[in-house]
């Protein structure tokens, strides 16, 4: 139920199978979230991302007294993929489940305001095309190469769209997942290959997925060693 003075902690990509987070909740509900980060981390079933989201949540409201968890939802989001490195030059991918959390408290004592509602986890965006207006800005951005792969960025799938804004040629773009330390070094290449100003806008929904590379990228990773 939703709760007066009631708080929420939310997620988009908690590393976390959804299946299990579900049953970690329902183990914690209604419990103290002191009493409930103590027994999602030692307990059965233990869920440690479980923990820490409450655990942020007591950090949030230090001077609202004692909380209690009283509901939540939890939906499978997208896989976080990233490369894995083998041995004799051979390479695949690693896909990461993770979840859309929120998980609601509130202090001791309150009593129920409304009916019971929650909100459906927002589902990711449909993968945009590329919209070229310039066909040489697409050109010059397959002479970006990602540093780690050795491919360039068209044909890995990273170039989401292209816009023009006056003389401003705008690029949403996104990489293997949001960790990924090569977003400066892509950047400052893209700069270099692009004539006037650039405005970068990475995004991570929806992740990005081995399937987005073309024919002609996978060509090039399995010939240095990389299976699909």
């Amino acid at each position: 139920m939703t709760l007066l003075g009631e708080l929420t902690v939310e997620e988009p990509q908690l590393r976390l199978e959804a299946a299990n987070g579900r049953r970690a909740l329902e183990v914690v509900l209604g419990l103290p979230a002191a009493e409930a980060v103590v027994k999602l981390r030692f307990g059965r079933p233990s869920c440690e991302p479980l923990a820490r989201l409450i655990e942020k949540a007591l950090a949030q409201a230090e001077r609202a007294g004692e909380l209690i968890v009283t509901g939540g939802a939890i939906e499978a989001a997208e896989d976080i993929v990233r490369v894995r490195r083998k041995a004799h030059g051979k390479a695949d991918w690693i896909a990461s489940p993770t979840s859309w959390v929120r998980i609601e408290l509130r202090p001791a004592g309150l009593v129920a305001s409304s009916p019971d509602f929650l909100p459906e986890a927002p589902t990711a965006l449909e993968s945009p095309d590329v919209t070229v207006e310039d066909a040489d800005v697409l050109g010059a951005l397959r002479d970006v190469i990602d540093p780690d792969l050795g491919v360039n960025i068209v044909d890995l799938g990273f170039v989401r769209r292209i816009a023009l804004e006056g003389d401003v040629t705008v690029l949403t773009m996104t990489l293997t997942s949001p960790a990924c330390p090569l977003a400066a070094q892509v950047e400052k290449q893209i700069r270099r290959r692009l004539r006037g100003p650039v405005r970068v806008e990475w995004v991570w929904s929806p992740a990005w997925r081995p399937s987005d590379i073309s024919e002609g990228g996978r060509w090039e990773l399995s010939a240095i060693g990389f299976s699909f």
